[in-house]
């Protein structure tokens, strides 16, 4: 099996990372513009790979690498950061152990043309698992690491 692991909000915490950048929460719209926090977080050129963990993230990756399973990363990039890309492969290199087999960093669209009988995906939006079921993939929509980790392990592992 082939897992696909998303980034953010599964391993890193994208929506602490940007309101510690701009001040506000991200996408609240009760302050600036999601366009004016968009700019503030790409003016910051080490945004992505100074993100911290997601709480239990680590166990997450630890438990999902472990058992022989090909471990790939599939993360959306953010199209108006231009660091985004560089950001997000300066934190795998940093971060994560043992190293995914392969970095897939895609617009959001393109998580489903990965999806395969083989393959299964762990990502935080409903609309990427639902996609990635829609052409034949598996998906675990992660809500909170014990979760995941429950349903990975009872329907998974070892597969």
């Amino acid at each position: 099996m082939i897992i696909y692991c998303d980034m953010d909000m599964v391993l890193c915490n994208f929506l602490k990372g940007a309101e510690k950048t701009t001040g506000e929460p991200f996408p609240d719209k009760s302050g600036m513009s999601k366009d004016e926090k968009k700019s503030i977080i790409s003016d910051n050129k080490d945004f992505w790979d100074t993100l911290e963990w997601m709480p239990d993230g680590k166990a997450l990756w630890k438990q999902i690498t472990k058992g022989g399973s090909d471990v790939r990363i599939l993360s959306a990039y953010a199209e108006w950061d231009p660091n985004c890309k560089r950001g997000k492969r300066v934190w795998i290199a940093r971060n994560l152990n043992p190293k995914p087999s392969k970095i897939h960093l895609v617009r959001r669209e393109q998580k489903k043309d990965y999806a395969n009988s083989d393959a299964l995906l762990i990502d935080d939006h409903v609309k990427n698992c639902r996609e990635f079921i829609s052409a034949g993939g598996k998906a675990i929509r992660h809500i909170n690491t014990r979760q995941t980790i429950s349903e990975f392990n009872s329907k998974y592992k070892g597969k």
